[in-house]
């Protein structure tokens, strides 16, 4: 199937994009639909002037010791193969782990081309029309699941797969739920109030809770998707294998727990 290349009139290269041989897609892939979904995830853009000129950030954060491997291995490999950018990813606090790279051309593309919005994502953030007119969603959703959403089993063996979003995101949750729908994946939502400490410390904020549960619907979404970050597959193979998963276990615990 032949698909509808990109516009990319409006993506502007800077002189070292061009010395570093930075390359744009000409169309939708199913790796850059899943970068996209780890970007609405996990990703930040920001195109903003300095007194210097502009600047053209990206960044991806994750826990450090839940997701340093995925960055390292899932999200730097596939920024290289998508942009032939390298990057690196890095312990930046205590617990986070961040990739962080500049280019006016990646920037321009994710912000002019795929609508990707510059600062806070906020209400502002949903997945591309280029994504949901295409066989790609479900690589995108793919990229959330991965960032934004947990795997847990409830008493260690009742399988749930939840995201929470803001109630600012209507879009992006409605977005998520016809996916699911799409792929025969029972999905339900609520809203509940939780804290969100990037906010404020005590006050509660009322937020989308997206949830996957049970045996079969686990089983659907591994089969037409899966997943890539390595939190939730040594939550999923530690099931698998005995049937049990810990609550709030770690990924080094659950490692060492897997037969080698």
């Amino acid at each position: 199937m032949k698909f509808k290349n990109f516009n990319l009139k409006k993506v502007e290269f800077s002189r070292n994009d061009i010395k570093l041989g930075i390359t744009i897609p000409k169309n939708m892939t199913k790796e850059l639909a899943y970068l996209v979904g780890v970007h609405i995830g996990d990703g930040y853009l920001g195109i903003f002037k300095r007194k210097d000129g502009w600047a053209y950030l990206n960044t991806f954060s994750g826990d450090y010791k839940e997701e340093m491997d995925f960055h390292k291995n899932i999200i730097s490999p596939l920024v290289f193969k998508i942009y032939n950018k390298k990057v690196k990813a890095v312990k930046s606090t205590k617990n986070t782990v961040q990739i962080v790279f500049k280019s006016k051309a990646i920037s321009t593309f994710k912000h002019n081309v795929l609508g990707l919005p510059s600062g806070k994502k906020k209400g502002r953030i949903a997945i591309p029309d280029s994504i949901m007119n295409s066989r790609f969603r479900k690589h995108c959703l793919q990229g959330i699941v991965d960032t934004d959403f947990s795997l847990s089993f409830r008493h260690g063996r009742y399988p749930k797969i939840r995201g929470a979003f803001q109630i600012e995101d209507k879009e992006l949750k409605d977005q998520i739920m016809k996916i699911f729908k799409d792929l025969k994946i029972s999905s339900i939502c609520s809203t509940v109030e939780r804290k969100d400490f990037r906010y404020h410390p005590i006050k509660k904020y009322k937020v989308y809770e997206v949830e996957v549960n049970g045996k079969e619907n686990l089983k659907r979404w591994v089969d037409l998707a899966g997943f890539k970050n390595p939190k939730h597959i040594t939550k999923m193979k530690l099931w698998e294998i005995t049937g049990f998963c810990r609550p709030l276990s770690t990924i080094k615990e659950r490692k060492n727990l897997l037969p080698r």
